[in-house]
């Protein structure tokens, strides 16, 4: 970059040296000097024009090209990223729309398979609570019956000892010797026949 300002500033000497020497000249150094025709003007301005031009020239071929040339390479590096951003952005911008179109029958989906897991669920829990209500039942059941089995038990052990009360009672009260020998015969009778 001081390279750059160095050969400005030399060039704008050299321009202004040019400037200065043209006037110079044409004032003629305070001899009586012929006007110099218009033409001749003209041409020196244009001769110093191209001077300058020429000056300008070589002086900033070499900084001008660097500049230029480093600008292409950042120009062509910003629009190389700038595509490959664009590139990115339209990815991205193809994968939401997709996704946008696709959002109203994922939800659909998402819907469907919560509304089959609820009802699965719900299948589970109603399955699981006939399975508890007949396991309950069986056990009543089940305690029901030794319960009323016991109680006919008891029932029946209570009814056997009032009968043999009842039948001691009676036996006693109305049982004469002659009854109570022919009884005792005939159970002799039964045991000597079961054996």
């Amino acid at each position: 970059m001081k390279s750059l300002n160095k050969k400005v500033i030399y060039f704008l000497q050299a321009a202004a040296f040019l400037a200065f020497s043209s006037s110079a000249w044409a004032s003629g150094g305070g001899h009586h000097v012929e006007p110099i025709p218009e033409t001749s003007r003209i041409i020196a301005s244009f001769v110093n024009l191209a001077i300058f031009f020429i000056l300008m020239i070589v002086i900033m071929r070499k900084p001008m090209k660097n500049f230029f040339s480093s600008r292409a390479v950042l120009v062509k590096k910003d629009i190389e990223e700038s595509q490959q951003l664009r590139k990115e952005a339209e990815t991205k911008h193809a994968d939401y729309e997709s996704r946008l179109q696709n959002i109203e029958q994922e939800m659909q989906n998402l819907i469907e398979e919560l509304k089959n897991d609820g009802e699965l669920e719900r299948g589970n829990i109603i399955k699981m609570a006939e399975d508890q209500a007949e396991k309950l039942k069986t056990t009543h059941e089940k305690i029901l019956s030794n319960e009323l089995k016991k109680a006919k038990e008891s029932l029946k052990e209570e009814a056997v000892k009032l009968a043999s009360d009842l039948a001691e009672n009676l036996l006693k009260t109305q049982l004469k010797p002659e009854d109570q020998k022919r009884l005792i015969n005939q159970y002799i009778e039964k045991m000597e026949n079961v054996q």
